[in-house]
């Protein structure tokens, strides 16, 4: 009934002690509040040959140092984004051009930083980049279509005057 926290490239998810059920990115991240973590979560490799943690502690330390910089992915897009006719047509030539398509169709699911109380000018400045790089693409698309009017410009005037 809820969605779970789970690492797929360090190789692990997070069990609550007591109850042996898994936490999620929220409940993990509370945890990481206490300094008796250790004593509330099992840390569960997903496959033991390939866990990058060999003990509880490395893994939390870890995930403790980056508390403030936790995000989840909001929702699922699978079938909007398979079925998105420009999406299609990208993911002909190639994975980065089709990942651009989703994010310019809207149909790329969403990412949302899990705010806490240490990092909220920090995802208030991450909004602001975001405009910003939305302005820069704004104003490279703005002087591609300028040079481009340039140069044809150029192109007819070196005809007519070959003619």
């Amino acid at each position: 009934g809820k969605w779970v926290f789970i690492d797929p490239f360090i190789g692990f998810y997070a069990v609550d002690r007591s109850s042996g059920t898994p936490l999620s990115v929220v409940e993990f991240n509370r945890h990481l509040d206490h300094p008796k973590a250790l004593d509330a979560i099992d840390i569960r490799p997903i496959d033991e040959r390939r866990a990058a943690y060999k003990d509880d502690s490395a893994a939390l330390a870890y995930y403790a140092r980056a508390q403030d910089y936790f995000y989840v992915f909001w929702g699922d897009t699978v079938f909007s984004y398979d079925h998105d006719p420009w999406v299609r047509a990208a993911s002909r030539l190639s994975r980065v051009v089709e990942i651009v398509a989703g994010i310019a169709r809207g149909v790329q699911p969403k990412i949302a930083p899990l705010t806490t109380m240490n990092n909220q000018d920090d995802i208030r400045l991450l909004f602001l980049v975001r405009y910003g790089v939305f302005g820069l693409f704004a104003l490279m698309a703005a002087l591609a279509l300028a040079a481009t009017a340039r140069l044809l410009a150029c192109l007819v005037r070196n005809r007519e005057s070959d003619a």
